[in-house]
Formats: structure tokens, C-alpha cells, sequence
């Protein structure tokens, strides 16, 4: 019988987590608004707006916040008035060299010339950029390995 008793509490649903306010966590966290914002990569006056309910965060900056304060977003106060209907903004994927070749083909030639010289250039400066990100990546891979491994940095040219 106490066996049956047992069986039945686990197959039960799980407790919900407490639902607390922001302004709580942040200070059970012993954090400022100011604190929480740096460590969360937003304005304090978005932490301040959302503990006085005088904005609603996106999910994004919910997720952020809630990743700091080391909690689900449902367990916030502030956080759940946001729907689960709610959907983020779609977005774009980043147009390649290739995709506005494409779209210049079909530019016809009446177009000004400027346009695609613009467009040119434009790709011209992607590029230069893309090349530049990488290498900026190859030089923090670098410090990287240097910081963990012990290593010593390449001498510059």
C-alpha cells in the first residue's frame, strides 16, 4: 500500500516554479539595476521600466535577463505578461555578394549608372569587411590560445 502511495506522487504533473517579481530576484542576486543591466547587454532604464510595468521586454531581452538572474522567464513576474502567442519578428537572412549580383541582372539598363556603381562598391566594401571579420577572428583565436595555454603571443611583423 505505501508502494501504491509512492507510484501515485510521481506520476502527478511537476510543481510549478514560484513566480516572483524582477525587482526580487535582482536583489536576492545582489545586484543593482545597473548591474543586471551590464551583465544582461541592456540600458538599466529598460530594467527599470520593466520592474515599474511600464514596458513589456522583448523575448530576446527576457531570455538575456533571465540567463543573469539564473531563471526560466516563466518564474518572472514581469516576464509572463509577454504571450505565448507572441511571435519574433522575422528575419532576413544577410543578403551574399551573390544574391545582389543576382538582383542587379535584373536591374534594367535605363537604371542610372550610379545605381549599380553604388551597388558595386558596396560589395566591394562586404568583402573588404567579411576579410577584415576574419581576420579579427584568426587574431582572437590567437589570444585565446595564448590566454589558456600559456602560450606566447606571435611577435608582430
Amino acid at each position: 500500500m505505501a508502494k501504491l502511495a509512492e507510484g501515485a506522487g510521481k506520476s502527478g504533473p511537476a510543481p510549478n516554479p514560484p513566480v516572483r517579481p524582477l525587482r526580487e530576484l535582482r536583489a536576492e542576486g545582489l545586484l543593482s539595476i545597473r548591474g543586471l543591466a551590464l551583465a544582461a547587454g541592456v540600458a538599466p532604464s529598460t530594467i527599470a521600466l520593466i520592474e515599474a510595468g511600464r514596458t513589456v521586454p522583448r523575448r530576446r531581452v527576457i531570455r538575456q535577463i533571465a540567463a543573469v538572474l539564473g531563471v526560466d522567464p516563466s518564474e518572472v513576474t514581469e516576464f509572463r505578461q509577454v504571450g505565448e502567442s507572441e511571435a519574433e519578428p522575422p528575419v532576413a537572412p544577410p543578403l551574399t555578394p551573390a544574391d545582389v549580383l543576382r538582383r542587379l541582372e535584373g536591374v534594367p539598363p535605363e537604371r542610372p549608372k550610379a545605381l549599380r556603381e553604388a551597388l558595386a562598391s558596396t560589395l566591394e566594401l562586404v568583402a573588404d569587411g567579411e576579410r577584415l571579420l576574419e581576420r579579427m577572428q584568426r587574431q582572437m583565436a590567437q589570444v585565446r590560445m595564448t590566454l589558456e595555454g600559456g602560450h606566447q603571443a606571435p611577435r608582430r611583423r
